[in-house]
């Protein structure tokens, strides 16, 4: 298995596992057209030298330029859509742009996988799925209970709220955050998981 990605975190735990890692700057975030193609050109590039048998891709960047390359090279591909992310969210000319790009870049797709039936029929509303291109609804992406075990819950009178996402807007952080503010006594606690 080779992983083509931002190298950010679990470098040594995928290479123990006997993953092969090569590092490209996806601009998570960024929305300049220049970068976009060199992003499309890093993916080619790779995708050539390596001529793998199928290609797994994950995140909006991802699915949108390496499945692009893949159909550029004819290799087969497979997107994952774990989240529709804030180009999509808001309908405007971003909304517009992004989703013209993902209908060109999951158009050769065999399979795309979804996280939620909600990304799933944002996609199929719009008609960014392809009639040959088959989906499917995945039931979560799982969590390892070896490493993440069972606590016993504490035994008291204290009700816990926890906040287990990346702290956006888009996510409701500030929501979260205003019922701290207003809630939060000595028998009610937040938490936030980072």
């Amino acid at each position: 298995v080779t992983i083509v990605s931002e190298m950010l975190q679990f470098q040594e735990e995928l290479k123990t596992m006997g993953c092969k890692l090569i590092g490209v700057d996806t601009g998570r975030r960024g929305t300049n057209p220049i970068s976009d193609v060199k992003l499309l050109c890093s993916y080619l590039r790779i995708l050539r030298k390596m001529k793998p048998d199928a290609v797994l891709c994950f995140n909006i960047k991802p699915n949108v330029y390496g499945g692009l390359a893949c159909r550029i090279l004819n290799i087969r591909y497979f997107p994952n859509v774990t989240g529709l992310g804030t180009a999509l969210e808001y309908p405007g000319i971003l909304q517009a742009v992004t989703s013209k790009l993902y209908k060109w870049g999951v158009a050769g797709a065999e399979c795309i996988f979804f996280q939620n039936e909600e990304n799933m029929h944002f996609f199929e509303s719009r008609r960014m799925i392809s009639r040959k291109t088959k989906s499917c609804l995945l039931h979560g992406s799982g969590v390892d209970l070896t490493v993440h075990t069972l606590h016993p819950y504490p035994e008291d009178e204290t009700v816990r709220f926890l906040f287990a996402a990346r702290i956006m807007k888009e996510k409701g952080i500030d929501l979260f955050l205003a019922a701290a503010e207003k809630f939060h006594s000595e028998k009610v606690e937040f938490h936030i998981f980072l």
